[in-house]
């Protein structure tokens, strides 16, 4: 076996450090447990990479993850000692001991609710958050490397780490040693990694913890279990967008608080908004119909509340137009904003406001999307009976739809 990758290192000084047992290994390095000289009270972590037949790569891995560490000197990011080269010319970095468990073991304890565990990942979420902020991805987040100590949860293992300064860092099926069951779709296709990057390894090991079956109450366990849904989206951007974001989920699903709703709802439309847009686009034609052939007295106030709701509906369209591939994000705000405006846009055209609802309610039906059917169908029904000259027909309409909404609609 090569001295330039793997041996027994027992004894070996590093520096000032005295190597004595091998904590773990992997591809590119290896972790040994070391004592300051002949003292055994401070014990420290001395991660030795492997040269590999390229000494100044490994010379650069080492010098990378040592600047990471120092950038990251938070509470919760394995603390940087010093750094050396072993006889041999192997590079290693030194830290800290940690005594703790990886995640998955201390939340596998007996007697550890659902709810406790994910308090406990929102506390990892945390220090992730620390990490995004200061515009670095950790690359590698697994069980084995989120340590839970005395002090709460400790992320280690920054090998994989990259930021803005490392563009051309490229996959684990290039060369990084990340872990094929953690790493996401884009990653493991040879994109760079992002900070959605890491929600994804979030998702799985969360996946992991409720398949261990912690108990918890029904609320919380299906708030998780949308959370998981969420963070291993295959679209990067249904997923939490940074660790801060997870970890408020979290805690809403810790308290058994429903968090999904919103989220089912944006990437609903994302996935089908050719579908929505049709519907809507629909009602635009028919208003414009109306427009042309009418021409009497009672018509001109039926041309004017046409023109309003076309006019609405377009603007929600143009908001939402798939220009420079921006429609997957556009298309969920446009539609929101047009729901947050359409009692003040017909504050005084009750039916022309029935008619934008009719519209949403049968693109929401279509999509699927049953809740938000129900409530844009029932303010129509209720905004055409306190119109005398509504037309029954329009009633009928919402009813039929309103009851095949109601039947599709799931139990609360």
């Amino acid at each position: 076996m090569s001295a330039e990758t793997a041996g027994d290192l027992t004894g070996i000084q590093a520096g000032a450090y005295r190597l004595r047992d091998r904590l773990a290994s992997g591809g590119s390095s290896e972790v040994w447990s070391a004592t300051a000289g002949s003292g055994l009270a401070a014990r420290f972590a001395v991660k030795v990479f492997a040269v590999l037949g390229d000494r100044a790569g490994a010379a650069r891995q080492c010098q990378r993850e040592a600047q990471r560490l120092r950038t990251l000197r938070l509470r919760g990011i394995v603390e940087l000692q010093d750094t050396g080269i072993l006889p041999d010319g192997r590079p290693f970095l030194v830290m800290p001991r940690i005594d703790g468990r990886h995640f998955d073991e201390f939340c596998a304890d007996a007697g550890r609710s659902l709810s406790a565990n994910l308090h406990l990942a929102a506390d990892v979420a945390d220090v992730l958050a620390q990490v995004h902020q200061r515009g670095v991805v950790h690359g590698d987040l697994k069980p084995a490397n989120v340590l839970i100590g005395d002090r709460g949860p400790v992320l280690i293992d920054f090998g994989t780490a990259t930021g803005a300064a490392d563009p051309t860092v490229t996959s684990w099926f290039w060369g990084r040693p990340v872990t094929p069951w953690y790493a996401s779709p884009e990653v493991l296709a040879g994109g760079q990694p992002t900070a959605r990057s890491d929600i994804w390894s979030f998702g799985v090991m969360l996946r992991d913890l409720l398949a261990a079956g912690a108990a918890g109450s029904p609320r919380a366990v299906q708030a998780a279990a949308c959370i998981v849904d969420r963070c291993t989206s295959q679209a990067p951007a249904d997923r939490f967008a940074d660790g801060a974001a997870l970890a408020t989920a979290l805690r809403r699903a810790a308290a058994g608080r429903s968090i999904g709703a919103s989220f089912r709802w944006r990437r609903t439309l994302r996935h089908h908004w050719r579908l929505v847009a049709g519907a809507l686009g629909a009602l635009i034609v028919g208003c414009c119909v109306l427009l042309v052939v009418s021409s009497d007295g009672r018509t001109q106030q039926a041309r004017a509340e046409a023109l309003a709701v076309s006019e609405f509906l377009v603007r929600l369209l143009d908001q939402a137009a798939p220009a420079a591939g921006g429609v997957e994000v556009t298309l969920p705000e446009a539609w929101r904003a047009a729901e947050a405006q359409l009692a003040r846009t017909f504050a005084d055209k009750p039916s022309a406001e029935a008619r934008v609802r009719m519209a949403l309610g049968r693109a929401s039906a279509q999509i699927g999307e049953w809740p938000h059917a129900v409530r844009h169908l029932q303010r129509a029904i209720d905004l055409l009976n306190a119109d005398p000259e509504a037309d029954p027909r329009s009633v009928s309409w919402c009813r039929r739809v309103l009851e095949r909404c109601s039947a599709r609609r799931p139990p609360r």
